[in-house]
């Protein structure tokens, strides 16, 4: 199962973390959503700009850094 590491300000957890279960589950995707490393692998990041990480080279293993800002103009 691939691990993804939710990075975003700690008021927006909650609220991310519900959306993405339910955009996972309804695309018949099963990633386990993590809020803080554990140790154990990390394989994407779901980033946003404003989140406490910013240096990702301490994840070895990481696939994919994927920005929640992408594409927003607002």
């Amino acid at each position: 199962m691939p691990r993804a590491l939710l990075d975003v300000p700690a008021d927006q957890v909650a609220g991310w973390h519900d959306a993405l279960r339910t955009a996972f589950a309804e695309a018949g995707l099963d990633v386990e959503l993590i809020a803080e490393p554990d140790g154990g692998p990390v394989d994407y990041v779901i980033h946003s700009p404003k989140g406490p990480w910013q240096d990702f080279s301490v994840l070895p293993g990481l696939k994919a850094v994927l920005s929640l800002w992408a594409g927003w103009r607002g």
